[in-house]
């Protein structure tokens, strides 16, 4: 075991962890300045002062998540660290045929503020550090996302991102289907659900050839190619 030292911070969800020659990468997202929900109460206050103490806490505009990155070399001990974005994006989602290796594409998303629903996506390319965006609509809250490769993919990005939406307009569920590639596009597709269902925080995505053992293709693998070693 390895320690490193690192600007305090608290974390809930990490993008994606990989070796980089003698680095390793660490990206996911931070509250740099973390504080605890004030759930005390008074008589005179009530339950419902206790409650709306709470959804304000669950508020990541009053409480803020930040993409970030680290960096911790196995030689020398030192960590380098960067904050990616100053946007509040939390859940972030790779592809899991990328979990562990060089990755380029982080899927994460964007909050309404002044509640806990997501509004939307972001996409970051870690290569290039472009950002690209995509709104639900008013009264449309996503779930977590998740990244389906299309059968024969080659590149990180070809496939879909799927994700439930809760259109209360219409007052159904949906499941979009997002072009991975470019989700300013838009859904390729809206399945309407046979029912409404809860909105979610999290999610997993199995691809067919994991569902009875971890028997992945090996032709969906990334190879070590440099063309996803990212920067310093």
């Amino acid at each position: 075991m390895r320690w490193f030292e690192g600007t305090p911070c608290h974390i809930l969800h990490l993008a994606n962890c990989y070796e980089d020659g003698d680095e390793v990468v660490m990206d996911g997202c931070i509250m740099p300045d973390p504080h605890k929900p004030n759930v005390g109460q008074s008589l005179s206050e009530g339950r419902q002062a206790a409650y709306d103490k709470i959804r304000a806490h669950l508020d990541k505009h009053n409480n803020p998540t930040l993409m970030y990155r680290w960096r911790f070399n196995l030689r020398t001990g030192q960590t380098h660290e960067e904050q990616i974005d100053d946007e509040i994006t939390e859940f972030p989602m790779v592809s899991n045929d990328y979990v562990g290796r060089p990755y380029r594409y982080s899927f994460n998303v964007l909050y309404e503020k002044g509640e806990w629903l997501f509004r939307g996506l972001k996409r970051y390319d870690l290569l290039t550090r472009q950002t690209q965006t995509l709104e639900y609509g008013k009264g449309c809250f996503g779930s977590e996302p998740q990244v389906a490769r299309r059968i024969g993919a080659v590149e990180e990005d070809d496939g879909y991102v799927l994700t439930f939406v809760n259109n209360l307009p219409e007052n159904r569920s949906e499941c979009w289907v997002i072009p991975a590639s470019d989700i300013s596009q838009g859904p390729l597709a809206r399945i309407i659900l046979p029912h409404r269902i809860s909105a979610g925080t999290h999610s997993g995505w199995i691809e067919g050839d994991r569902i009875h053992g971890e028997n992945r293709d090996q032709r969906y693998i990334p190879s070590t190619d440099p063309r996803y070693d990212l920067p310093v």
